[in-house]
This record gives C-alpha cells, structure tokens and sequence, in this order.
C-alpha cells in the first residue's frame, strides 16, 4: 500500500511539473519534489547519475535552472572541473545552476573550517572547501585559521571558462570575514530567493554562487 502511495505521489508530481513548464533539476538530492526533477547518485531520485562522470547526451541542454546544496564539499576538488562542464552541458543558453554550500571561514563559530572541527568535517565527507576566491583541499592545516592559505587555492578565474560560465556571487564572506549578500536575489529575513521562489534551502546561513551558461 505504501509502495502504491508513493508511486501515485511521484506521478502527481510529474504532471505538476509539466503544468509549471519549468525545466528545474536538484542536484544530489534523491527527496523526490514537486518542483524539481531530482538527481542524485541515489535509485530513490528521478535520475540517477554521477555528476563526475561523462554525460549522457539526452540530458545537454535540458534545464532552465539546477539547484544543489551541499553537494560540491563531497567531491574531490580535481574533480570539481568535470563538474562544472557537465552543468554547462546540461544547461540551457542563459539557463544557471544556484549552489549552496557551508561557509568555510567567518565570524561565526559554525563555520566548516572552524577550529576543532576536522574530525566531524572528515566524518560528513567534506573533503572541499570553497570561497568567494575559489576552492581547494579540505587539509587538517587549515582548521582554525581565518583565511586560506594561496598554496591551497583554485581561482575562480582558473577553473572557469569565461565564455561559457559566468560566476555571479550571492552571498559571502570575504577576507575581512564581512557577510556579503545580493538582496535582488535573496532576501536573508526569510530564507528565501525573489527568482526561484521554488527553492527551500534548509541552511540559511550558506555560501551561495550562480554559474550562468552565456552560449
């Protein structure tokens, strides 16, 4: 009976989806949504997929927006590249994928890279760090510092290809560890987004970053 429920419940999703005519996907996740086609590493999502891998040609150019929180901190950062040419090969033209990941470095004593943390962050699979910067190694090093250090950074301006993917910051902490935040998208009263009012993002106090597709 369960089972039956759960297959009635995924099929009004799809047809909810085809009435919105928006091509949404969340990435790494598998809590199937009426909003979002879901895809994740998991058989419970829509689509099941390694985002590391090559991509199968049926998914290049599909959606208008992705939506992946916490995701990119549990792949290897020599792998992030392959990540990032797959978003651009399953984006449409002006189409962009919204990530939300933990804030690495703050005044805030929540941070991922906060002291005393490298045992729980190793426990969670966190083996990337990311900045308004760029991103690197998660190393016990850095534990406990304010700032990393540039031996362990990959520029946004190195890994992205400028006329494919633009990088357009959200909100942030910069080295001064002083909050930034773009308050046309998000509005951080209410945790939520003026352009995909869709989205439910479950940790407000994130790092969060578009990659807009321009071709």
């Amino acid at each position: 009976m369960k089972s039956l429920f759960k297959k009635i419940k995924h099929l009004i999703y799809k047809f909810r989806r085809l009435l919105l005519n928006k091509n949404y996907a969340d990435l790494g996740s598998d809590t199937r949504s009426p909003y979002f086609l879901t895809i994740d590493l998991s058989t419970r999502a829509d689509i099941t997929l390694d985002i590391t891998k090559p991509l199968e040609n049926n998914l290049h150019n599909k959606f208008d927006f992705i939506w992946s929180e916490r995701l990119l901190e549990h792949i290897q950062y020599q792998k992030i590249s392959i990540v990032f040419e797959n978003i651009y090969k399953m984006l449409k033209i002006n189409g962009f994928c919204r990530f939300s990941l933990p804030v690495c470095y703050s005044k805030l004593n929540t941070d991922m890279m906060r002291a005393n943390n490298m045992q729980k962050s190793a426990s969670m699979g966190h083996v990337t760090w990311f900045t308004y910067e760029g991103f690197g190694e998660v190393r016990e090093e850095l534990f406990g510092i304010s700032y990393p250090h540039n031996d362990n950074l990959i520029t946004w301006e190195e890994i992205l290809d400028q006329n494919k993917l633009k990088l357009r910051l959200t909100r942030f902490y910069d080295k001064l560890n002083n909050l930034n935040i773009d308050e046309n998208i998000y509005d951080s009263k209410l945790n939520k987004f003026k352009d995909i009012k869709e989205i439910n993002m479950k940790r407000p106090n994130s790092f969060i970053f578009d990659l807009v597709k321009l071709d």
